[in-house]
């Protein structure tokens, strides 16, 4: 289970209650057109950089010891995520996701 959460999307949406009886919606942010990077994958660093425009913003992941941004289509295990980030607790890490392509000359880029 996360200890909290928050879902941005473009359109208003009510995706549903949590067990506690609130309605979760989402926070609206700018529609962005999302192209294709040099890379052949999505060029949406536009939208990351709403996104985290509107987290800073709402302040909520002061709250946290971790804020951790995932796609749509993403499963994320709380439980592990928080067993391997322990060791970090109080800390500024980042921590990259990937080591895809590390001879590339745009190293690092994020490989889904």
């Amino acid at each position: 289970q996360c200890d909290g959460y928050d879902v941005y999307a473009a359109e208003d949406a009510t995706l549903g209650t949590t067990k506690d009886n609130i309605t979760v919606k989402s926070i609206l942010i700018p529609k962005i057109y999302v192209g294709v990077s040099q890379d052949g994958t999505a060029g949406n660093a536009k939208l990351f950089m709403a996104v985290w425009d509107k987290v800073i913003a709402g302040g909520r992941f002061k709250n946290y010891d971790w804020t951790l941004k995932v796609d749509p289509d993403a499963v994320l295990v709380a439980w592990r995520i928080r067993d391997h980030m322990r060791p970090h607790v109080g800390e500024k890490v980042y921590v990259v996701n990937c080591n895809k392509f590390p001879g590339s000359p745009n190293f690092p880029m994020m490989y889904g």
